[in-house]
C-alpha cells in the first residue's frame, strides 16, 4: 500500500539542498541537487533524470539528510514509472524543472511506497 508525505515531510524536503538517490537493482547511489525533484502530491514525486536510465517498475530510495529543527532525516522508498517522452504528462512535468529539456534523459514518476523519519 502506498505511503504519503505529511505536511512536515513536505516542509522538510523543501529545506534541503540535495538528496541521495539509490537504485536497488543497480546499486547506483548519487547525491543530486533538489531541483531535479518535484513533489507532485503527497504520494508522488517527479524526478528529472539527467544521467543514465532507470527501468519501469524498478525501486529507488530517496534520502534527505540535511537536519533541521524538526527532523534529522527522511527516507522514502519509491516505485518508478517512466513517463513517455512527448506525452502530455511529460510536457506538463517539464514545466516544474529549471533544466534545459534537452539535458533531461527521462522524467520519472516516483510513487512513494514507504517513508521513515528520524
Amino acid at each position: 500500500m502506498p505511503a504519503t508525505l505529511s505536511k512536515l515531510h513536505v516542509r522538510f524536503i523543501q529545506t534541503q539542498q540535495h538528496f541521495s538517490l539509490k537504485c536497488k537493482s543497480s546499486g547506483l547511489k548519487e547525491k543530486l541537487p533538489l531541483d531535479q525533484l518535484y513533489i507532485k502530491n503527497n504520494g508522488h514525486f517527479y524526478f528529472a533524470n539527467l544521467s543514465g536510465e532507470l527501468q519501469e517498475s524498478s525501486e529507488v530510495e530517496l534520502d534527505f539528510t540535511e537536519a533541521n529543527d524538526y527532523l534529522t532525516s527522511l527516507h522514502c522508498r519509491c516505485d518508478v514509472k517512466v513517463i513517455e517522452k512527448g506525452s502530455e504528462e511529460y510536457e506538463e512535468a517539464l514545466l516544474f524543472f529549471q533544466q534545459d529539456a534537452s539535458t533531461i534523459n527521462q522524467v520519472l514518476l516516483l510513487r512513494i511506497e514507504a517513508t521513515k523519519e528520524t
